[in-house]
């Protein structure tokens, strides 16, 4: 049930030991009793403070959310445990660990978690019940790690279908990032409606059925570095809306399906509780924006704009 992590010596648990069903194949996933493939059952049976779970190689059904909330220092990588990030649950790969989302809901919750590091997996939709949302990030009003800051995102693969009636209408979301700061996304991947939204009042009404979220927050130093940013239906690759400082997005490729109708690479919404409330020291650099017609709509001011890229195949600046 567990392996030896040879930097640290921590026992990680490995969640195909909790599967009690399926085969770890496209046409069989791992199941088990929490709807997770195993996935919570290793998290829930960690040795705390410092924890290691393993997610080998195969398909995991996914029919109920992970819950990983109000947890500080939580790590899904291939690296080990260390003193600031004490939990750690990895892949083997986005092309080896799979996550099949099937719950028509979130497939991983990390609301009131903060310094985590998500890698090398990847989150595709069911073809009965599509999840709606990869990974919801978000504050909680319950807890000190509520800030759900300091973390690492990398080497990740989310692939969701269209469902434009998803989330209020506003379609499916790779990543939702409500008020969390100071954290890194690194060589990601992400298909969606909405393949990542950053926010400070949780403009999608996307909550935890965990723990409270907060919604009126203040969200900066997000940084976006690598990657490609995939629309297939109305909404842009990256939507910024709120009292969102410090974002820094940079070599990046931004495109939109054939299907998709979004005109805009990049969306800023302003704050919907102060609408003059600037959005201050915004740097998008370095961007390749494929079909949009435009790179940048905003509908709230800016104080420090910094944008450079190229169009291809748009229509305009």
């Amino acid at each position: 049930n567990y392996q030896i992590n040879s930097q640290n010596s921590i026992a990680c648990k490995r969640a195909v030991a909790y599967a009690t069903g399926g085969s770890g194949t496209s046409g069989s996933p791992w199941t088990s009793a929490s709807g997770t493939g195993g996935i919570q059952e290793a998290y829930n049976a960690r040795w705390a403070p410092y924890v290691c779970s393993n997610i080998p190689a195969g398909y995991y059904s996914i029919t109920s959310t992970i819950n990983f909330t109000d947890n500080s220092g939580i790590q899904f990588d291939g690296y080990g445990a260390s003193a600031v990030h004490p939990i750690t649950v990895y892949g083997d790969g986005i092309g080896n660990s799979i996550l099949v989302g099937g719950n028509a809901g979130i497939v991983m919750d990390l609301t009131g978690s903060g310094q985590f590091v998500l890698r090398d997996f990847a989150i595709i939709p069911s073809a009965g019940t599509p999840s709606t949302v990869g990974i919801l990030m978000a504050r909680s009003t319950t807890t000190a790690s509520g800030y759900t800051a300091g973390s690492l995102l990398e080497n990740l693969f989310i692939d969701l279908k269209t469902i434009p009636a998803a989330n209020g209408g506003n379609g499916t979301v790779a990543i939702y990032n409500n008020g969390g700061e100071q954290n890194q996304f690194r060589n990601l991947w992400l298909v969606a409606d909405n393949p990542i939204v950053f926010t400070s009042q949780n403009v999608f009404s996307i909550s935890s059925a965990f723990v409270p979220t907060g919604t009126t927050n203040l969200a900066e130093a997000n940084n976006i570095l690598g990657g490609m940013f995939q629309s297939v239906g109305a909404g842009a690759a990256i939507t910024v809306q709120g009292h969102v400082d410090a974002t820094t997005i940079q070599d990046l490729v931004v495109m939109k399906s054939g299907g998709s109708t979004a005109p805009y690479g990049i969306k800023i919404l302003a704050d919907s509780i102060t609408p003059t409330q600037p959005i201050r020291n915004f740097r998008a650099t370095h961007i390749f924006y494929e079909a949009f017609d435009r790179a940048i709509s905003t509908t709230a001011p800016v104080r420090g704009f910094w944008v450079s890229g190229y169009i291809g195949q748009g229509t305009g600046p």
